[in-house]
């Protein structure tokens, strides 16, 4: 209570310092605002130009013009019970400084420097102001300006009417004295009756101690329960963690022989491939050969069909090596230039590119450096642009177009053709193992299941996208490229 009356006190004694401030910067600045409207700007220059010097005036009444103005600002003095006298100052642009011209001071001080006069006097020069609590060589000073403008509205001097600091934080602590007095008849009073409300509250406190330490005792004892079952539940739990450690025991030994039978079996699959590749080569070339020399035309046919199924077989067991490399062998990370590669692949197929009249685009924002394992990604984009080839023939006028740009460290890439061979409903199988995207393709599914692989052993992603026919687009993006 006594903090928030403190508060209160504190916080009308500040409303009422700005509150009263305005009224006198209000004040002042009409007091010199009327002032400047009835001097006569030409007067004040004939003054300056038959009196250039300082203290050329001595007394108020030693010219005319001086006398005059004196007079004129003695009246607004009197009228307005300004407790400091009101003046006219002019600029001197030599010594960049305020001088006094004329005053309502019964001495004056003609051409005298205002040596340390605020900046906004001068900032405001044209259009007059008011001047928060300040300080010169005089003390501390609220004060108000206006310009004294010619017939063309161009400022000749200020006028300026000012009040002592001091004295309104005299008229300001008066007020705050008569609030502190007002405030103590209200919070003594106050202070005395809570006193009495909080004497009753601890004595009900004491009565509610006295409970609770029963409640206690009551408690104590159901913890000693509460442990004697935490005992028994510690006991459980040790047998569970031994029951556990055997548990990961069988769950290691079994994961081990997983392993084991995994490694056993891509052994198998890596000597199958390269046992059979022998034999089959000779069966190919025993095909040739038979192809070549025999002259019945049904054994030539059957010949034919025996070269067509050892070729099945090739690709399937060259898939099957193909897929065993990409997902045993170490990636080796290099740097090098994404056209070139682009470049490189382009030529190796140029002869099918060209039999088939094919536009070949590569576009690119700007010039891409890669670095990754430089076969595993020609792998990928050979296969994605072998596939095109093969199967975005069908238009008149056949394209196919490999987009590339990188933000920051990801790469996206797109191979698209407008062939529009690529079954639909197969979009979301298109990469499993034998899933053919083309319904009369020979092939036996392993391209793009091998480019699949491929991209998730790069860190990548791959999607297939069908939303405007004919264009078949695969779109591609990696991290850390």
């Amino acid at each position: 209570m006594v903090l928030l009356v403190v508060y209160f006190i504190v916080y009308q004694h500040y409303s009422f310092l700005e509150h009263a401030k305005n009224e006198v910067h209000q004040r002042l600045k009409a007091i010199s605002c009327t002032a400047s409207l009835q001097i006569d700007a030409e007067k004040l220059l004939q003054l300056q130009k038959e009196a250039p010097d300082r203290d050329d005036i001595l007394t108020n009444e030693q010219h005319p013009i001086y006398q005059e103005l004196h007079l004129f600002l003695k009246k607004i003095h009197l009228v307005n019970k300004l407790e400091s006298p009101i003046y006219i100052m002019v600029f001197n642009n030599s010594t960049e400084k305020f001088q006094f011209l004329a005053t309502s001071s019964d001495r004056p001080y003609y051409r005298h420097d205002y040596e340390l006069f605020p900046s906004e006097l001068l900032d405001n020069y044209e259009t007059g102001g008011v001047l928060d609590v300040y300080d010169d060589e005089n003390g501390s000073w609220l004060s108000a300006y206006a310009p004294v403008k010619d017939l063309n509205g161009n400022p000749v001097a200020l006028i300026q009417a000012d009040e002592r600091f001091d004295d309104f934080l005299d008229r300001a602590s008066d007020g705050l004295i008569n609030n502190v007095l007002i405030a103590l008849v209200i919070l003594v009073p106050s202070l005395l009756l809570l006193y009495s409300l909080v004497n009753k509250m601890l004595m009900n406190e004491e009565e509610s101690k006295q409970f609770l330490k029963e409640k206690n005792e009551e408690i104590r004892v159901q913890n000693e329960l509460i442990i004697q079952n935490s005992n028994r539940l510690e006991d459980a739990k040790r047998i569970i963690e031994v029951r556990n450690r055997d548990l990961d025991l069988q769950v290691r030994k079994r994961t081990h022989e997983l392993l084991k039978a995994n490694r056993d079996l891509e052994t198998f699959l890596y000597r199958s491939s390269h046992d059979v590749q022998g034999p089959l080569a000779t069966l190919k070339g025993l095909c040739y050969v038979a192809e070549k020399d025999m002259t019945t035309k049904n054994a030539a046919h059957f010949v034919q069909m025996m070269s067509q199924s050892t070729h099945k077989l090739s690709t399937v067991i060259n898939g099957i090596e193909e897929v065993y490399h990409i997902k045993t062998r170490n990636l080796r990370k290099e740097t090098f230039n994404l056209k070139a590669v682009i470049e490189k692949i382009k030529q190796d197929h140029l002869s099918d590119i060209t039999k088939s009249s094919i536009n070949f685009q590569f576009e690119q924002r700007d010039t891409i450096e890669l670095n990754t394992d430089i076969d595993m990604f020609i792998l990928v984009v050979n296969e994605l642009i072998e596939n095109a080839i093969q199967y975005g023939v069908t238009d008149a006028n056949p394209q196919i177009i490999v987009r590339a740009f990188k933000q920051g460290k990801i790469l996206h890439f797109s191979v698209s053709d407008n062939g529009g061979n690529i079954d639909v409903s197969m979009k979301n199988s298109i990469a499993k193992i034998f899933t053919k995207g083309v319904i009369t393709s020979m092939d036996q599914g392993f391209g793009l299941y091998v480019v699949y692989l491929a991209v998730k052993r790069l860190n990548g992603t791959i999607r297939l996208n069908t939303d405007n026919p004919p264009i078949t687009r695969f779109e591609l993006s990696f991290d850390n490229f």
